[in-house]
């Protein structure tokens, strides 16, 4: 199955994937940029890491970016608490905002969580399934839609 970032850049739609470092090499010599990120880092590390690769990664002047931030699944997963959840939530929301700021009218950006919660007392026993994902058109002069699905 084509990803979505390689059927952009098959079409000529410069694309770059930033995520854990093992499913970056996925993308590797498919996508023009591929920017991995070592998974022993701490939650807020990974996520503070992804955000900087994110904006790096924006002036190469990308039409696509997906961008994975592991935060919220991770604290939980490590059997942290509700005050620890909002902070990391708090701070992906604010790198979110600094993408979306440092983006150009022409990129589509794809921000989203690694996968549902498998862990603690927010893992779902049974589906549907859903993951953190935030599409992003930049429309500057247009009121900013950020859907979450």
């Amino acid at each position: 199955m084509t990803s979505i970032p390689e059927a952009a850049s098959s079409q000529g739609l410069r694309s770059a994937v930033i995520m854990e470092k093992c499913g970056a090499e996925v993308y590797r010599d498919k996508i023009e940029i591929t920017s991995g990120i070592p998974d022993c880092l701490s939650p807020e590390d990974f996520d503070r890491e992804s955000c900087h690769k994110s904006l790096e990664a924006l002036a190469s002047r990308q039409r696509l970016m997906v961008s994975y931030f592991i935060g919220i699944d991770k604290t939980v997963y490590l059997g942290l608490g509700p005050e620890e959840i909002r902070n990391v939530a708090i701070s992906i929301d604010r790198c979110a905002g600094e993408i979306a700021s440092a983006a150009s009218n022409e990129i589509l950006l794809v921000i989203c969580g690694d996968h549902p919660v498998h862990a603690g007392r927010l893992k779902r026993l049974e589906g549907p399934y859903l993951v953190a994902l935030i599409l992003a058109k930049i429309n500057r002069g247009a009121p900013q839609n950020l859907d979450l699905i």
